[in-house]
């Protein structure tokens, strides 16, 4: 029988059991990739990769074993949950996360104790994670987790995203929401807090910006100090953000949240996108000019079913044809869409676009949309 008893530490409130050469396709995405519906739904269908949150950070003790509960712990563990795995290389790997391929990564998988890893044979597994209520006990894991041998992982239904399985009485085990899902591609629902009185800034024709999305803009240091004082006086202040600063003029409402500088660099300022603006009014500042917008409303976002096949089929191709440079991570993320405006919305987040045509097709109709995208694909 296989088993090893550990003592694991959190800080992300996460588990996931792997071996490093199943995941080298994602080792160039962003932190937290794991909780992404696009992504660990696949690699759970596909055996590669178990997850789960426990609820909260800290030390958690977990003993992995190719046998069962004992007494004690069948006693006072919770309802598992189970998960389709294939061994490949001949063990598992149990980690915080820190040693997953990604751009975050933060550990060598081979610097690890060998206590963390579960030798086994290859073949399919039913993986089982039960929690264990420790309250009347606390010599036992905070959880158990079984590898059972199986012919095939027919009847094991993966998992969209890790669930979550807390080690306490009353807390049942549930599913979680995905990080960042497609409503984070929709137009904003809430309308913005102000609309007068709004700092302007001309950016760069080539700046990469919409609503619900951030950018990072360098810029001078009295520029920074008026859209984000260092001494964080303003920090609830708006910026505009258009290539230029006149009445009819289309912008970005946008909040800034973070300011850096390394050494003698330009400060930069971090920005949130909140909404579609048009000027309408432009005064003289202190400083920089003085705004008032009116946002621009949501347009029509249906569109026919063969017009959004079109598009995405426009997409795939481009990327194959290096024409639109992306990732796997985005790649995943953009065949997982759905809807005619999540699909457009996210064309336009990673087209190279004019800022101008960018905020005009964001403005327009979903089947406006389409065609303005394909056109750009020379499609």
């Amino acid at each position: 029988m296989a088993e090893t008893d550990v003592v694991i530490d959190t800080d992300v409130a996460h588990f996931v059991l792997f071996h490093p050469e199943d995941l080298q396709h994602r080792d160039d995405h962003p932190i937290a990739w794991y909780a992404y519906d696009f992504i660990y739904g696949p690699e759970s269908a596909a055996g590669r990769l178990i997850a789960w949150g426990t609820g909260s950070d800290g030390g958690f003790r977990v003993r992995m074993t190719t046998g069962g509960l004992h007494p004690e712990e069948e006693q006072a563990a919770l309802a598992p949950w189970h998960f389709p795995y294939i061994v490949r290389h001949k063990r598992v790997l149990l980690d915080n996360t820190d040693a997953l391929p990604g751009l975050e990564k933060m550990t060598d998988p081979d610097d690890l104790d060998g206590k963390f890893w579960l030798v086994l044979d290859n073949g399919v597994y039913r993986v089982s994670v039960f929690p264990i209520d420790r309250s009347d006990n606390g010599e036992l894991p905070d959880y158990v987790v079984t590898f059972a041998a199986v012919e095939s992982m027919d009847g094991i239904a993966p998992s969209a995203t890790p669930p979550l399985l807390e080690p306490f009485r009353g807390r049942d085990a549930r599913a979680q929401a995905s990080f960042e899902s497609e409503s984070a591609l929709l137009w904003p629902q809430k309308a913005p807090d102000s609309t007068d009185e709004l700092l302007g800034l001309k950016i760069k024709a080539g700046t990469k910006m919409l609503p619900r999305i951030s950018t990072r803009l360098a810029c001078s240091e009295p520029i920074a100090e008026a859209i984000f004082p260092s001494d964080f006086s303003r920090r609830e202040s708006k910026t505009v953000l258009a290539t230029a600063l006149a009445v009819g003029q289309l912008g970005i409402l946008a909040r800034p949240h973070g300011r850096s500088q390394r050494g003698d660099d330009l400060p930069v300022i971090d920005l949130f996108g909140e909404a579609l603006v048009r000027i309408e009014t432009v005064a003289l500042g202190a400083f920089l000019p003085v705004l008032s917008v009116k946002p621009v409303g949501k347009p029509d976002m249906t569109a026919p079913e063969i017009s959004v096949a079109r598009l995405r089929e426009g997409l795939v191709l481009a990327i194959r044809e290096e024409r639109l440079q992306v990732g796997r991570f985005e790649r995943d993320r953009m065949e997982s869409l759905g809807s005619a405006e999540a699909l457009s919305t996210w064309a336009l987040q990673h087209l190279e676009l004019p800022f101008d045509r960018r905020l005009a097709l964001y403005g327009a109709t979903a089947e406006q949309r389409i065609q303005g995208i394909l056109a750009a694909l020379a499609l």
